[in-house]
């Protein structure tokens, strides 16, 4: 099996480069390095030219504020690149894998949600996630759409997630104010890979999957158990995600099942 992978530097990308290597699979990764994304003709040549059994893309601004910021960029990654993805892939009938969001969803629901679930997203980056996912249920009949919840995890590049931002502010930082009403399930991204490995090579009924950890939690006890299990001396106080501003409507619980 080949699998082209667009994004592979990120957090899922880097732990599939790696779980790969335990599966019969060719894994050809494709970054930012490689092509210019807004170069719809060079994306769609990569496909062609590597004719993969699989397109997994994983390409995302993963945050609210520059997608606001930029909606034409927000777009042109999120929908308009995935778009001419999916089309080579239903050509040449490849897997077409379109990783989306919690963010798909406006935060209103007590529970976590589940695949059956109605999106509505409330934000630039929530609404152009959600566009991939329905050009990939029309467009290309052999798609998975995963939906993922906020990951931690090695990465290649230099992103910084919101582990990682929180335990750089707790290195450096006495104190830190974190939301107590701000509900996730975060995820280890090494627990993604391998399941959208599982999803390929077993080839379940096609449509959408959560990959996410089981549970949930507030971003509040989650950071506090970060600092305890890693012996961070810092004091962490609740606050409500209404006192962190953004430019677009954030939901609040976006847990998944």
């Amino acid at each position: 099996m080949k699998i082209l992978v667009f994004g592979v530097t990120g957090l899922v990308g880097t732990e599939l480069e790696l779980a790969s290597e335990h599966y019969p699979i060719e894994l050809v990764g494709v970054s930012h390095v490689d092509v210019e994304l807004s170069d719809y003709e060079s994306v769609r040549a990569i496909i062609f030219n590597e004719r993969p059994d699989s397109v997994v893309n994983l390409v995302a601004i993963p945050s609210i504020n520059p997608c606001e910021e930029n909606p034409d960029l927000a777009f042109s990654l999120h929908v308009t690149a995935p778009l001419h993805m999916i089309k080579a892939c239903a050509e040449l009938d490849s897997v077409y894998v379109q990783a989306s969001s919690h963010a798909v969803f406006d935060g209103t629901k007590e529970e976590p949600y589940t695949e059956n679930d109605i999106p509505n997203p409330t934000n630039v980056y929530g609404v152009s996630k959600f566009a991939s996912e329905v050009l990939s249920a029309n467009l290309c009949q052999r798609h998975y759409v995963i939906r993922l919840a906020t990951m931690y995890g090695r990465r290649r590049n230099r992103s910084l997630g919101f582990v990682d931002k929180m335990l750089e502010l707790m290195q450096n930082r006495g104190e830190l104010k974190v939301a107590d009403d701000k509900i996730d399930s975060p995820t280890y991204a090494k627990d993604v890979a391998q399941s959208l490995l599982k999803l390929l090579t077993e080839a379940p009924d096609y449509g959408i999957y959560h990959l996410a950890n089981s549970g949930f939690v507030s971003y509040f006890d989650f950071v506090c158990s970060l600092r305890d299990q890693l012996g961070i001396e810092c004091e962490i106080f609740r606050a409500k995600d209404s006192d962190f501003p953004a430019l677009g409507l954030k939901p609040l619980r976006t847990a998944l099942s």
